[in-house]
């Protein structure tokens, strides 16, 4: 979940082809496209004032230095280019995750900050005993088994699979 923030893609994805294994398979999760579009707000925008809805997806693409937001076909290009070719593309989303993205992201941002402050971010903020029970809960409510277009999605799952040599 942080490809889209690294500028020299390219680089880091030959990386991570070095580390896998021949036949080993990656799993990633990248923001869609259309991410910022997404939510009650943006489509309200998006409906009334498109310009403005783009605006506002643009300023949030820019504050969290999104760097590669791709289609399906692209991210293939780009995956396959450096010998990790796509088996499988998941959208995820809907606006369970939504809400749960917006209920977190003060927090996140919070987070942020204290990074930039201290030079790391702070050490595990809830006790373990909540983790896994606050987990559960979450898995439970993002579990939307609902067929879905790439443009509702927030994000996808990539799947791919180093060569074998």
């Amino acid at each position: 979940c942080s490809l889209e923030h690294i500028p020299n893609l390219e680089g880091a994805l030959r990386n991570i082809q070095r580390l896998v294994a021949p036949g080993g398979w990656v799993v990633m999760f990248v923001p869609t496209p259309w991410w910022a579009m997404q939510g009650v707000t943006q489509g309200m925008l998006a409906t009334h004032a498109p310009r403005l809805a783009m605006t506002v997806s643009g300023a949030m693409n820019g504050f969290f230095q999104h760097w590669h937001l791709m289609d399906r076909p692209t991210w293939g290009h780009v995956l396959a280019g450096v010998g990790l070719p796509v088996e499988r593309v998941l959208p995820l989303g809907n606006r369970r995750t939504e809400f749960l993205f917006r209920l977190g992201l003060p927090s996140s941002l919070l987070g942020f900050a204290a990074k930039m402050v201290a030079g790391h971010y702070p050490r595990r903020l809830s006790p373990r005993a909540l983790r896994h029970p606050v987990a559960e809960r979450v898995a439970g409510l993002i579990d939307d088994r609902r067929d879905m277009t790439d443009a509702d999605a927030y994000e996808f799952a990539i799947q791919c699979r180093r060569a074998e040599r």
